[in-house]
C-alpha cells in the first residue's frame, strides 16, 4: 500500500515507508527492506530522516511499532560557512562562500555538519588550514553569525558557539 494510501493511525510497513521516501515525504537514510513487516521507532530511525523530536514519536519506546502519524520528516537547513579554519581570534573574519547542511537553524554545541540535504555524508573538515575554529551564518541570514571550534572525527559542533560582532 502507497504512504498515501495509510491512515494517520495504521502501523508503517517497510513498503509504506520506501513508498514514503520514493513520493519526497522522507528522505532516505539507509536501504530499506522489501517487506510487509511493520517497523519500530528504531527501525524508522534508521532508515530515513525523521525528527526525533516530535512529541508522538519520542514518547515511544525503540522496540514500539510506529504509525503513520508519529512520523514527521526532519527540517534540513542550508547554513553558509567559512571554507577554511582559522584561530579563535580571527574566526569572525573568515568568508563564507561555502555551504552545510544540518538539522538546526543556528549552531549549538553538538550540531553535526553534513555535506549533503540527505544527510548522509558528514562535511568533511579535514583539510581546514589555519586552525579548527570556522564562521557559520545562521540559517535565516538575519540571526547573525558564529565562530564554531569544530572537532575534525565527528564533523560537529565542540564548543558552545560565540557570537561575531
Amino acid at each position: 500500500m502507497s504512504w498515501a494510501g495509510i491512515s494517520s493511525n495504521q502501523g508503517i510497513s517497510c513498503n509504506n515507508l520506501q513508498d514514503a521516501v520514493n513520493t519526497s515525504v522522507f528522505v532516505l537514510k539507509s536501504a530499506i527492506p522489501v517487506s510487509t513487516k511493520q517497523i519500530t521507532k528504531a527501525e524508522a530511525d534508521t532508515y530515513v530522516q525523521i525528527d526525533t523530536t516530535y512529541a508522538p514519536y519520542a514518547a515511544k519506546a525503540s522496540n514500539q511499532l510506529v504509525v503513520k502519524s508519529d512520523l514527521v520528516a526532519a527540517t534540513v537547513y542550508q547554513l553558509d560557512l567559512s571554507c577554511d579554519g582559522a584561530a579563535t581570534g580571527s574566526a569572525c573574519s573568515l568568508s563564507m562562500a561555502c555551504a552545510a547542511y544540518t538539522t538546526v537553524q543556528t549552531p549549538v554545541f553538538g550540531t553535526i555538519f553534513y555535506a549533503n540535504s540527505a544527510l548522509t555524508t558528514l562535511y568533511d573538515f579535514s583539510a581546514y588550514t589555519g586552525g579548527i575554529f570556522i564562521k557559520v551564518n545562521s540559517w535565516d541570514n538575519v540571526t547573525g553569525t558564529w565562530k564554531c571550534r569544530m572537532d575534525y572525527a565527528t564533523s560537529s559542533v565542540n564548543n558552545a558557539p560565540q557570537s561575531c560582532p
